[in-house]
């Protein structure tokens, strides 16, 4: 049975309905039982995209007993509904719930209050932050302090970088929370494809010759975060948002250009000394990339397949990963560096 409230100001009536609702669920009724993981707590506040982090909260939810807390500042309404859910098995039904707050234009203290009179405390709390100001919104500070990890992803509405710049402000770059960004999980394929341009000698000794890096791409963030992430691997400094410095001293340039659709890399180039690595995804099969090199270490072109992990999968593996990702950590404190040079 759905509850309703018009008014965030009753937020009591509605901590009561899901205690009352968590006792008669774990009381021990034949056959129901009540499985909740953890808090799973969304932020979403742009309309365009509301209902496909909506549609996405709900999927998770039914795979990962929670109790879900979605909050939406997407519209100027305000208002909450408590919505159980039920799964059933031949054995048994399990029951959990689901809040989904309307907040308009609720302060960031009230609304940061809110969550920890809804959140329960026995279990984690995972904060997708889906925010269309990216990280320096004040909620996402005031939110995730009450949050066990994060997820955010940089490109999901915006074409320009600014999600990453101002979640590596926003953090502090903090590793002590667990923090994962879907726009850098998304570009695992990409990150083996260019692995396997230097998979042998002679074109591993190119890695300390690589004097540019161009990325086309149809959202800025993925092109920073490998970028960022050969700067992390090849021990670069950063001297501009376009630019590194080498161990030994010559400069790299990074040149990106925005083309295709959000979220999507097409194309990368690696430019050394005397050879060009090239990957770029094929114009007549977007699920296939033609890797080739040309120059010193020249290779016929061959082709791979470009892996599909679905936003869903991604989601997941935030939420199910063991511990701190380091290689992520290392590589947003150097997008950091890659700003206001």
């Amino acid at each position: 049975m759905t509850v309703h409230i018009d008014s965030l100001d009753d937020v009591r009536s509605l901590a009561e309905s899901l205690r009352h609702l968590h006792k008669r669920t774990s009381s021990g009724t034949l056959g129901t039982t009540r499985a909740v993981t953890m808090n799973f707590v969304v932020f979403v506040d742009a309309p365009s995209v509301r209902e496909w982090v909506h549609e996405r909260t709900l999927s998770v939810a039914e795979k990962h007993p929670s109790r879900v807390i979605f909050i939406d500042a997407a519209s100027s309404r305000e208002g909450a509904d408590l919505i159980p859910t039920q799964q059933q098995t031949v054995t048994h039904t399990s029951t959990n719930e689901r809040v989904e707050l309307s907040v308009g234009s609720l302060d960031p203290n009230n609304l940061a209050g809110l969550l920890d009179e809804l959140r329960l405390r026995e279990v984690p709390t995972v904060l997708w932050w889906a925010g269309k100001n990216g990280c320096d919104d004040p909620r996402f500070q005031d939110l995730r302090k009450q949050a066990t990890r994060v997820v955010v992803d940089s490109s999901l509405s915006e074409r320009s970088g600014n999600s990453v710049r101002s979640l590596a402000n926003a953090l502090a770059l903090d590793e002590h929370q667990p923090v994962f960004d879907l726009a850098y999980l998304r570009l695992d394929p990409w990150r083996e494809m260019i692995a396997q341009f230097f998979d042998n000698d002679d074109s591993r000794q190119d890695l300390s010759s690589i004097t540019a890096v161009e990325i086309d791409s149809g959202s800025e963030a993925e092109a920073i975060y490998l970028s960022a992430w050969l700067s992390n691997l090849l021990h670069w400094s950063p001297t501009s948002h376009r630019s590194f410095r080498s161990q030994t001293g010559h400069t790299i340039t990074f040149l990106h250009r925005l083309r295709g659709e959000l979220r999507r890399v097409l194309r990368v180039v690696l430019t050394t000394d005397g050879s060009e690595y090239h990957a770029e995804v094929s114009e007549n099969d977007p699920s296939v990339v033609s890797l080739s090199i040309t120059g010193v270490h020249k290779r016929a072109p061959w082709l791979v397949p470009l892996q599909s992990i679905d936003n869903l999968s991604l989601i997941e593996r935030a939420i199910l990963a063991p511990a701190i990702d380091p290689v992520f950590f290392n590589t947003l404190r150097i997008t950091a560096g890659m700003q206001g040079r």
